[in-house]
Protein backbone atom coordinates (compact mmCIF):
# COMPACT_ATOMS: atom_id res chain seq x y z
CA UNK A 1 0.00 0.00 0.00
CA UNK A 2 1.42 3.18 -0.64
CA UNK A 3 1.96 5.62 1.77
CA UNK A 4 -0.12 8.58 1.47
CA UNK A 5 1.28 12.14 2.15
CA UNK A 6 -0.50 15.65 2.86
CA UNK A 7 0.25 18.95 2.69
CA UNK A 8 -1.39 22.53 1.77
CA UNK A 9 -0.38 25.62 -0.45
CA UNK A 10 -1.24 28.93 -0.99
CA UNK A 11 -3.43 29.83 -3.99
CA UNK A 12 -3.09 32.77 -5.92
CA UNK A 13 -6.16 34.71 -3.79
CA UNK A 14 -4.11 33.92 -0.71
CA UNK A 15 -6.54 30.90 0.24
CA UNK A 16 -4.93 27.64 2.16
CA UNK A 17 -5.46 24.38 0.30
CA UNK A 18 -5.33 21.12 0.94
CA UNK A 19 -4.16 18.51 -0.82
CA UNK A 20 -3.04 14.52 -0.73
CA UNK A 21 -0.91 12.59 -2.90
CA UNK A 22 0.81 9.02 -3.73
CA UNK A 23 4.40 9.63 -4.52
CA UNK A 24 4.92 8.00 -7.93
CA UNK A 25 9.04 6.28 -7.03
CA UNK A 26 10.01 3.83 -9.22
CA UNK A 27 10.91 0.52 -7.32
CA UNK A 28 14.24 -0.25 -9.00
CA UNK A 29 15.56 3.17 -9.22
CA UNK A 30 13.93 5.10 -6.48
CA UNK A 31 13.03 7.95 -8.71
CA UNK A 32 9.95 9.21 -9.90
CA UNK A 33 8.14 7.67 -12.57
CA UNK A 34 4.71 9.06 -13.39
CA UNK A 35 1.44 10.97 -12.12
CA UNK A 36 -1.80 11.06 -12.24
CA UNK A 37 -3.43 14.19 -10.91
CA UNK A 38 -7.27 13.85 -10.24
CA UNK A 39 -9.50 17.03 -9.27
CA UNK A 40 -12.91 16.80 -7.48
CA UNK A 41 -15.61 19.76 -7.01
CA UNK A 42 -15.75 21.75 -4.06
CA UNK A 43 -18.28 19.57 -1.94
CA UNK A 44 -16.18 16.39 -2.57
CA UNK A 45 -13.61 15.64 -0.17
CA UNK A 46 -10.19 13.96 -1.18
CA UNK A 47 -10.06 11.33 1.02
CA UNK A 48 -13.31 9.48 -0.76
CA UNK A 49 -11.17 9.35 -3.84
CA UNK A 50 -8.23 8.00 -1.69
CA UNK A 51 -8.88 4.07 -3.21
CA UNK A 52 -8.34 5.28 -6.66
CA UNK A 53 -4.29 5.13 -5.84
CA UNK A 54 -4.72 1.70 -4.97
CA UNK A 55 -7.07 0.23 -7.42
CA UNK A 56 -4.39 2.33 -10.29
CA UNK A 57 -1.73 0.00 -8.68
CA UNK A 58 -3.70 -2.99 -8.96
CA UNK A 59 -4.71 -2.12 -12.66
CA UNK A 60 -0.80 -1.71 -13.26
CA UNK A 61 -0.20 -4.99 -11.84
CA UNK A 62 -3.07 -6.55 -13.59
CA UNK A 63 -1.93 -5.52 -17.08
CA UNK A 64 1.54 -6.52 -16.13
CA UNK A 65 0.24 -10.19 -15.38
CA UNK A 66 -1.60 -10.42 -18.56
CA UNK A 67 1.31 -9.27 -20.29
CA UNK A 68 -0.25 -6.10 -21.95
CA UNK A 69 2.54 -4.35 -20.67
CA UNK A 70 6.34 -4.51 -19.00
CA UNK A 71 6.48 -4.75 -15.58
CA UNK A 72 7.84 -2.05 -13.78
CA UNK A 73 10.70 -1.73 -16.21
CA UNK A 74 12.46 1.89 -16.48
CA UNK A 75 12.46 1.32 -20.29
CA UNK A 76 8.30 1.26 -20.39
CA UNK A 77 7.18 4.18 -22.57
CA UNK A 78 3.99 5.79 -22.91
CA UNK A 79 3.24 4.42 -26.07
CA UNK A 80 4.12 0.63 -24.74
CA UNK A 81 1.13 1.31 -21.65
CA UNK A 82 -1.52 2.27 -24.13
CA UNK A 83 -1.07 -0.54 -26.87
CA UNK A 84 -1.25 -2.98 -23.69
CA UNK A 85 -4.56 -1.31 -22.59
CA UNK A 86 -5.97 -0.81 -26.57
CA UNK A 87 -5.08 -4.82 -26.50
CA UNK A 88 -6.67 -5.51 -23.39
CA UNK A 89 -9.85 -3.26 -24.41
CA UNK A 90 -10.21 -4.90 -28.13
CA UNK A 91 -10.17 -8.12 -26.10
CA UNK A 92 -13.47 -7.26 -23.60
CA UNK A 93 -15.11 -5.81 -26.90
CA UNK A 94 -15.18 -9.05 -28.26
CA UNK A 95 -15.77 -10.90 -25.50
CA UNK A 96 -18.86 -8.88 -24.82
CA UNK A 97 -19.58 -8.98 -28.84
CA UNK A 98 -19.29 -12.91 -28.58
CA UNK A 99 -22.04 -12.99 -25.57
CA UNK A 100 -24.43 -10.58 -27.08
CA UNK A 101 -24.16 -12.79 -29.81
CA UNK A 102 -24.47 -15.86 -26.94
CA UNK A 103 -27.96 -14.06 -25.69
CA UNK A 104 -29.51 -13.10 -29.28
CA UNK A 105 -28.73 -16.95 -30.67
CA UNK A 106 -30.57 -18.25 -27.45
CA UNK A 107 -34.03 -15.74 -27.97
CA UNK A 108 -34.12 -16.93 -31.43
CA UNK A 109 -33.74 -20.57 -30.55
CA UNK A 110 -36.43 -20.02 -27.48
CA UNK A 111 -38.66 -18.25 -30.03
CA UNK A 112 -38.37 -21.07 -32.51
CA UNK A 113 -38.85 -23.90 -29.87
CA UNK A 114 -42.14 -22.23 -29.08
Amino acid sequence: MREQQQNTFISHDGCQLFYRYWPAVDSDTKTASKAIVLFHRGHEHSGRIAHLAEELLAMDKALANLQLIKPYQSSRTVTERQKGILSLFKKQIILFLLQNCLVVFMVINAIIAS
